[in-house]
């Protein structure tokens, strides 16, 4: 988005009219070497893509920097709901919180933490070759019904290259779906259940 003279000096990014999608979150899920750090490569048949951005934590409040622009992350809390035993014996989290993204173009405040962080993003859909034709968005791509975000950080000092594996030093510290359907929804929990096999 491109400065202009009508525009003021912080601009709220508008909304898109699509339904915003529901955090779903694995209910006591481990993120550490029991968890998911040991099924990242396996997660890899579903890779989507990768993505980095700077989170800076302040007195001010959270704000990213992500492709050269800066903004601040303005919460809006809805109810978070649990779905007890939703395949035997996990259950999940729903948060159907968002983040407002603020374009700033002011300085943030001095005293602030600043960490680079990475996401990573898969979808049933990346690994279906039968299923590409079906449910194209304008650009000819499928819209996924589910994607799984892991986020997280590299150890100090440490960079992937092409000739590393991109999860070398990567330590995850967060891990949700992106849902754009009721979880209920035949095929969402059919995906679901897809990603809970490789999980668990």
């Amino acid at each position: 988005m491109r400065a202009t003279k009508n525009m003021k000096m912080n601009e709220t990014i508008s909304s898109t009219k699509k339904q915003d999608p529901v955090r779903v979150y694995i209910e006591n899920y481990s993120l550490g070497n029991s968890g998911l750090l040991s099924k990242l490569e396996l997660l890899d048949n579903y890779f989507m893509n990768s993505s980095t951005y700077t989170r800076i934590l302040s007195s001010s409040g959270i704000f990213h920097i992500e492709n050269n622009k800066m903004y601040k992350m303005n919460p809006i809390d809805r109810p978070v709901t649990t779905c007890k035993n939703y395949i035997g014996a996990i259950g999940l989290v729903l948060d159907k919180s968002i983040y407002e993204k603020e374009v700033i173009y002011s300085q943030i405040p001095y005293d602030h933490v600043n960490t680079n962080m990475v996401t990573f993003q898969y979808s049933i859909a990346s690994a279906s070759v039968a299923s590409a034709s079906a449910n194209k968005n304008k650009h000819g791509k499928k819209d996924p019904n589910l994607i799984l975000v892991v986020e997280g950080t590299y150890q100090v000092d440490v960079l992937p290259n092409a000739k590393t594996n991109k999860y070398h030093h990567f330590v995850p510290t967060n891990m949700y779906f992106l849902a754009m359907e009721e979880i209920n929804n035949y095929l969402m929990k059919e995906e679901l259940v897809e990603f809970l096999s490789v999980l668990f």
